[in-house]
């Protein structure tokens, strides 16, 4: 769907046309988001774990601030990783916050395997 242009909302209105309305489709537009998200990340290829480390690479050279770091599991795959640039700890030390996104909130099993580099 996503690939073709098709917004998940859209998909799922279609969906509750054809079967008479809502109550005979079987299933939520919650439902329809979380497949869709667990389906993206079931695209994630092990290219894109070692092209995160290459990007840190780079931009400890362009900013020597920055600092990263990554955790694998005992199978070596990318577990969680965590960076920060020069101007976020110039930030932190002019007003003491620090902002985290997690985008794992709610979801399961996400694996990247990650080469020995």
């Amino acid at each position: 769907m996503s690939k073709q242009g098709i917004r998940t909302s859209d998909a799922f209105g279609y969906i509750a046309e054809q079967a008479g309305g809502l109550q005979n489709v079987g299933f939520c537009k919650r439902d329809v988001y979380i497949f869709v998200s667990w389906e993206r990340l079931q695209r994630v290829e092990t290219g894109d774990a070692v092209s995160l480390l290459k990007l840190f690479r780079a931009r400890k050279i362009i900013d020597p601030f920055f600092d990263w770091e990554v955790k694998l599991d005992e199978e070596r795959r990318l577990n969680n990783f965590l960076w920060c640039d020069g101007q976020s700890k110039l930030d932190y030390d002019a007003f003491g916050d620090v902002i985290i996104f997690d985008i794992s909130y709610r979801m399961n099993n996400i694996i990247l395997y990650v080469p020995l580099l």
